[in-house]
């Protein structure tokens, strides 16, 4: 699989650089990992430590818990877009996966309240 999720956050699959994170996936077809039930549910299960991992799902599942820490704060701009998209999606389409990354991600909703407000304010 070429792409690092997306999920939440394909985006956050990165190399971690002193300033930002490494850009080299700033171009992955994030929307076709999102219609491709089979590519997507290979990165839920990674990043929920329910299957095997690839190379980009290991780099997503390391960056993940930083990113969602610090409001994607070592993201690129497209990388940021990219986490929106991909946590809106989960969001409408996938609502139990969803919940159970927050669940693990995020237990006690910290950093969920944080977006929204972020959200609401047309921040992110």
């Amino acid at each position: 699989m070429r792409a690092a999720l997306a999920l939440l956050c394909c985006l956050v699959a990165l190399a971690a650089a002193a300033e930002k994170y490494s850009d080299r996936w700033d171009n992955i077809d994030l929307d076709g990992i999102l219609r491709d039930d089979k590519k997507l549910d290979a990165y839920l299960s990674c990043v929920l430590d329910g299957g095997a991992c690839s190379r980009e799902g290991e780099l997503l599942k390391r960056v993940m818990p930083e990113a969602i820490r610090t409001m994607c704060g070592r993201c690129t701009p497209r990388q940021k877009e990219g986490a929106r998209r991909a946590m809106d999606y989960l969001k409408q389409h996938r609502p139990q996966q969803w919940s159970r990354l927050v669940r693990k991600f995020d237990p006690t909703g910290e950093y969920t309240r944080k977006y929204e407000a972020l959200r609401a304010q047309g921040k992110m």
